[in-house]
């Protein structure tokens, strides 16, 4: 209940109204109400109590980050990291803000240095991947990934990350093996699951593409995308009664989430598979 918490810190203001912390905490929670001024307003008075807190300063920074003021945003963090030139997230934050004004070259200089001191961190692989694209060089995105795999071989979320980097270049045989690393140490990740079902059926393994998009809905039964893709799966594999149930869900989950472009296809393959298979409805029923 933010509304009682505000409240509580309200009446802890009255009662010591020179205390830094209750600013901070009480701009915390206008940060989880979706208040950002109002935060901003209580973290600048901590700021001026302690100019030397990174950790503010960092705050505020997001706040015009968010806000898209990148400028005021990269004051903050430089400065946050003039102060504390070890910390990653300061580093991280200022690569963030030098990339959206297109400063590039100063972007990775700054990321290079932090992921020297956090080289399993895939957060600042992935933000200096997406500059080198920027910059055209994608052939630097993939070193970066390897690297990160080897650094951190237990994390899925890089082999994931390469597997849907594979699939863009159309190279599905490498993608395929990079999903399947991912679920090997993670398999209760539907997306994985998903991903590596789309480049079998990319690779025109349909009953391996089947497989994979029947593991999505067991993790995430109401995925419409999933259900989608096995009514036309099973479709391809004549078998009528499975991709009737399977577009059938598929029609009513979009229209759940007010996609009518799918819902209205979903529909038109429906009453396709019913002509297609010689079905009716009480067949399926």
């Amino acid at each position: 209940d933010y509304d009682r918490a505000i409240e509580v810190y309200r009446q802890m203001f009255e009662e010591n109204q020179e205390n830094p912390q209750i600013y901070n905490r009480l701009g915390g929670i206008y940060i989880m109400k979706n208040s950002p001024e109002k935060a901003l307003e209580l973290f600048d008075k901590v700021r001026k109590a302690n100019p030397q807190n990174v950790s503010i300063l960092l705050k505020i920074g997001s706040i015009y980050y968010d806000q898209k003021e990148y400028g005021r945003a990269f004051e903050y963090f430089n400065k946050a990291n003039d102060l504390k030139p070890d910390n990653i997230l300061a580093k991280y934050y200022l690569g963030a803000t030098l990339k959206t004004q297109g400063k590039h070259e100063e972007a990775l200089e700054v990321l290079e240095r932090a992921l020297n001191a956090e080289p399993k961190s895939l957060e600042i692989r992935l933000l200096m991947a997406e500059i080198y694209e920027k910059m055209g060089q994608k052939e630097k995105n993939f070193t970066l990934l390897e690297e990160g795999a080897e650094a951190d071989p237990g994390n899925p979320e890089i082999h994931h990350y390469m597997g849907l980097l594979k699939s863009q270049s159309k190279e599905y045989s490498k993608a395929i093996v990079y999903f399947k690393k991912a679920i090997s140490i993670n398999p209760k990740i539907e997306d994985y699951h998903f991903n590596l079902g789309a480049a079998y059926n990319k690779a025109g393994k349909l009953q391996d593409a089947i497989k994979e998009f029947e593991a999505t809905i067991k993790l995430h039964p109401n995925s419409a995308e999933a259900h989608f893709n096995l009514g036309i799966l099973y479709d391809s594999v004549k078998q009528g009664d499975k991709a009737i149930m399977h577009i059938l869900k598929a029609g009513n989950l979009f229209g759940d989430k007010n996609d009518s472009v799918n819902k209205m296809e979903s529909r038109r393959l429906l009453k396709e598979f019913y002509k297609k298979f010689g079905f009716k409805l009480e067949d399926i029923e």
